[in-house]
């Protein structure tokens, strides 16, 4: 029987390289002016976005010497480039073995840099929220993040578009927004999904978009993948949620300006050529209705 040392992934150095260098914090002591900058950067719409981001593909961890470390790794460069704005932070890339694969880039926050980030960002965290509270608590024992209330009517409208700004960030990190050609009556369909492992995120993204000023009506499903692991155990269960196909463009439109990765806001555009497409056949189809039943007049 195999060991798990059969499985260990062998990081390969050769592939790894600097896409843009930053500021390295082990010989660097930081000024009254940086942190300012950071918590005049760090606004909560900003610190929200990445919030959802990290729920969705970031991570948290305490490493040794009593140092925070937070990390993230992504195909898109949108949002480590707004990392590296604010905390001057190196971008590394990841070329992969396989041709067909694309780079990977990926951003590290330690020490001082990602005690800062965690702060700003545990109070909007849905799934890591606990983990990081917990983490921030090694070295800050009486820290506390404050609950974010759902806006109301005429109440706590303030956490409206940093919550919107969560939405986009996950929607960037685990949101798909395609349009599927169905094989059986070769017709395209607009699809806008949530996927994630987890079940608890998903359900606080349901009840944001149910709940005043939204109008949405998404739904949960869950799936179970075939197949097993390298270590025999079964995949992983992972949950979506859809957004409704009469609301796909109004979802685009609402959330498209505040998200980072230009390849999913372009989606909007699609939507809506694919919207005007139809609504011209479905008006064809109508005339054509009314001209069977009153007769055409020349």
């Amino acid at each position: 029987m195999a060991g798990a040392s059969d499985y260990r992934y062998k990081y390969d150095k050769t592939k790894s390289f600097i896409y843009k260098r930053g500021i390295n914090f082990r010989h660097h002591k930081l000024t009254p002016e940086e942190w300012e900058r950071w918590d005049s950067s760090m606004t909560p719409s900003r610190a929200a976005y990445f919030a959802g981001l990290f729920d969705g593909d970031g991570s948290f961890s305490y490493r040794r010497k009593n140092s925070l470390h937070a990390y993230i790794k992504l195909q898109d460069l949108e949002p480590l480039e707004s990392l590296h704005e604010i905390y001057g932070s190196t971008i590394y890339g990841l070329r992969m073995s396989n041709p067909k694969h694309k780079t990977l880039y990926k951003v590290s926050l330690y020490g001082v840099v990602a005690n800062h980030f965690m702060q700003c960002v545990c109070p909007w965290l849905s799934e890591k929220r606990k983990l990081v509270t917990n983490l921030l608590n090694k070295s800050l024992p009486n820290y506390h993040p404050y609950k974010v209330p759902f806006p109301i009517k005429d109440k706590f409208i303030g956490s409206l578009t940093p919550l919107m700004c969560y939405v986009a960030g996950f929607f960037d990190a685990e949101g798909s927004a395609i349009i599927h050609l169905n094989k059986k009556n070769k017709k395209l369909y607009p699809r806008i999904n949530f996927t994630n492992t987890e079940l608890r995120p998903l359900k606080k993204l349901k009840k944001f978009l149910e709940t005043w000023p939204f109008t949405f009506r998404p739904t949960i499903n869950t799936t179970q993948s075939k197949g097993k692991r390298k270590d025999g155990s079964l995949n992983k269960r992972s949950y979506k949620l859809l957004i409704p196909h009469s609301q796909h463009l109004l979802f685009m439109k609402m959330f498209s300006p505040i998200m980072h990765l230009e390849r999913k806001k372009r989606a909007t555009h699609r939507f809506e050529i694919l919207r005007t497409v139809d609504d011209h056949i479905k008006t064809r189809k109508r005339v054509k209705r009314l001209k069977r039943k009153y007769g055409s007049k020349r």
